[in-house]
């Protein structure tokens, strides 16, 4: 049993009856250091499934990479991911805890829908795409509480940081180098626009996951 409060977990073990008498109890708070630092050290895996991970989540990120323990989440906060990237990417790489963040539906249709796309465009045209552009045309289902009060809380936060808006321009690129505007997202690969043309037509892959249909649009061969 876990929680972030001892004496509450207890008091409802003591209401399981005997049976319950000695499960383990492991506490975790969000903004206790020791806490968290006590749990990622007695694990391999900590799975992280709710935000705002910007608001809950860098202290539980920070002692899993003190630890060399794993981590995963569903973060789609882009501009929080990489401030922990440019905050730990180096202490990680020597405890060799692997961070791996936005593993949930957000990334889903993106990242392996562009790996689907980049796949095929090698297969048929020998190189990967130089840019790929997502647009959602379908969506069923709705929030939950975690994604609602992550997007809150970035509406909230957003006008208090402005690097907000330009880490969600564009998370990938330093700071330094974003653009002060752009309308649009885009994931680029690392591959030169160079060489031998290739046809102007875009390819597409569409990828249907946990109910949501996003067609992915290659250009600029």
């Amino acid at each position: 049993m876990a929680g972030r409060n001892q004496a509450k977990v207890e008091m409802v073990r003591s209401k399981l009856g005997a049976a319950a008498a000695n499960v383990p109890i492991v506490i975790g708070d969000s903004h206790d250091v020791a806490s968290l630092e006590a749990l990622a050290a007695r694990t391999k895996v900590v799975c992280s499934t709710v935000g705002p991970y910007a608001k809950y989540g860098s202290e539980l990120v920070a002692a899993c990479v003190r630890t060399g323990t794993h981590y995963c989440d569903l973060a789609a906060e882009a501009h929080w991911i990489r401030k922990m990237i440019d905050a730990h990417q180096a202490e990680a790489e020597q405890t060799g805890a692997r961070i791996v963040n936005a593993c949930g539906m957000d990334s889903i249709p993106s990242d392996i829908g562009v790996f689907f796309l980049q796949r095929e465009a090698k297969a048929r045209q020998g190189r990967p795409c130089p840019q790929v552009k997502m647009r959602v045309t379908a969506m069923k289902g709705g929030f939950s509480g975690g994604t609602a009060a992550s997007m809150i809380y970035g509406f909230e936060e957003g006008p208090k940081d402005p690097t907000i808006t330009r880490y969600m321009t564009e998370p990938a690129c330093p700071l330094q180098a974003l653009p002060k505007r752009s309308r649009t997202t885009t994931w680029r690969s690392g591959s030169s626009r160079s060489g031998r043309p290739l046809p102007s037509h875009p390819a597409t892959s569409r990828v249907n996951v946990g109910g949501v249909v996003a067609l992915v649009i290659a250009s600029g061969f």
